[in-house]
């Protein structure tokens, strides 16, 4: 187990002094965890950016709340929590919740409970066969859709509607249209090489979910997935009723659905 990390308190103080000082996201960023693990692959050396991400996701929780009355959330799942980007900030504005992480990533999940004090589950790669044992009100899912294929795509909202309370909401990101067209573009390849960007491009095209591995890695990549075709597979889980919708509503980056299970 390593949890060295970096004390990021001075770069958090010179962010606060973007917001005014009533704000919800001052008030978060005052509060909020400042250390940082050495091993955070999202922590890229830019620390105003990590920070934003985290409070950006919790604007997109926000905004997917404000479209249901009365909602009580209890319980919350972070999937992946990775190193806590997200999960610091879900710890500060929903204090009272019972909080898990979960994550593929030991170290990830080390640094979580022993720095945010929260329940932590190694996950596993095939979704359809685990079971947690538990229904939460709240499931955060930040970019995990955008880098798997379409076969684990649909075990992981089979996953989640296992896993999500009555009354409960999803809010998960997705590369959307924009990204695709971005990727078409050439204005980014997401380490994709020249072959996998035409099969991505292409996959798409033809069923509106494309995905393409990583040179050199194996059921792992980049994924880019129409509106039309998640809707599909809501469409097919009973229960499920989409209540809001951000194209580029996480870091003007990926897609945001959020879904209410009815029953």
């Amino acid at each position: 187990m390593n949890l060295e990390y970096i004390d990021m308190s001075t770069e958090k103080e010179k962010l606060m002094l973007e917001y005014p000082q009533e704000s919800l996201e001052f008030n978060l960023l005052k509060k909020v965890e400042s250390t940082i693990s050495h091993k955070d692959d999202m922590y890229a050396g830019n620390v105003a950016h990590y920070f934003k991400v985290g409070l950006s996701a919790i604007q997109c929780i926000d905004s997917s709340i404000s479209n249901i009355e009365n909602p009580k959330i209890n319980n919350i799942l972070d999937m992946p929590c990775g190193y806590g980007r997200v999960l610091r900030f879900l710890c500060r504005r929903f204090p009272n919740a019972n909080l898990t992480g979960m994550d593929i990533d030991e170290n990830g999940i080390d640094f979580c409970t022993h720095t945010f004090g929260v329940k932590v589950i190694h996950s596993k790669k095939k979704l359809d066969l685990l079971t947690l044992g538990s229904k939460f009100d709240l499931i955060w899912c930040g970019s995990l859709l955008t880098h798997i294929e379409t076969i684990f795509a649909v075990d992981l909202l089979h996953f989640f509607d296992r896993h999500l309370s009555v009354g409960g909401l999803l809010i998960f990101s997705s590369h959307g249209n924009s990204v695709c067209e971005d990727i078409k573009d050439g204005k980014k390849t997401y380490g994709l090489d020249e072959g996998g960007v035409s099969q991505l491009i292409r996959s798409y095209a033809e069923s509106g979910y494309g995905y393409a591995n990583y040179p050199g890695q194996a059921d792992y990549g980049i994924s880019v997935t129409s509106a039309e075709w998640l809707r599909g597979q809501f469409n097919k889980i009973q229960g499920w009723k989409e209540v809001y919708c951000k194209e580029r509503g996480w870091d003007n980056h990926q897609d945001i659905f959020c879904i209410l299970k009815n029953f």
